[in-house]
């Protein structure tokens, strides 16, 4: 399987729960080896520490997932 992820952005993204890093949210496409077909999902990435919430159908998804569970965790930075 082939993964890739792109960039979206990282404005009106909380800073991560655990390291206090900025955080980008992020596109990722599969594609499982020897097809031309893709999936793609969305979700927010740590720039630090790299934790991660991911296959997300929306990017407004993600995002509300990732500024809710920083805010629950208590925001740093």
């Amino acid at each position: 399987m082939i993964v890739s992820a792109t960039l979206i952005t990282e404005h009106g993204i909380s800073p991560c729960p655990f390291c206090g890093a900025r955080a980008q949210l992020k596109r990722w496409v599969m594609t499982p080896a020897g097809s031309t077909a893709s999936d793609s999902s969305y979700g927010v990435q740590c720039a630090g520490c790299t934790a991660k919430i991911y296959m997300l159908d929306t990017p407004e998804l993600a995002l509300s997932k990732w500024n809710s569970r920083s805010a629950a965790a208590g925001e740093r930075g």
